[in-house]
């Protein structure tokens, strides 16, 4: 996935409450996933880090290790392996690189490996 981009960026979610959106490009294609800034602060609630610093793990963590793989998105079986990468350099609950910066970069995996297979996916 060497030319795989992430492009993550800060924006507000439907109550105005700022959180992630990311972009994968891939080949001409893009997929595009964000998710609401959490409202319920519970204990067992996914950890989420600054949204700044969310950004920056999607740019100087995500994308370098995953452009230094020979992962194919068109191939489920390494979409997946892409998905446990992201989630073991998340850490436990995702503390390392915060919930905020792991679940939008999967969805615009997701919506971009739909797309390089000819499929929209419905989210």
């Amino acid at each position: 996935m060497k030319d795989l981009k992430l492009e993550a960026r800060k924006i507000s979610d439907s109550r105005g409450r700022p959180t992630v959106q990311v972009v994968a490009k891939l080949n001409g294609k893009e997929g595009c996933g964000d998710v609401p800034a959490g409202a319920s602060k519970g204990e067992d609630e996914a950890a989420t880090v600054d949204v700044e610093v969310a950004v920056q793990n999607v740019h100087n963590v995500i994308q370098p290790m995953l452009t230094k793989t020979s992962l194919d998105l068109q191939k489920h079986a390494d979409l997946v392996a892409a998905e446990r990468l992201i989630i073991e350099a998340a850490g436990e609950n995702f503390k390392k690189l915060g919930a905020n910066a792991v679940v939008p970069t999967s969805r615009a995996l997701w919506q971009l490996a739909a797309k390089l297979n000819g499929m929209e996916l419905c989210a």
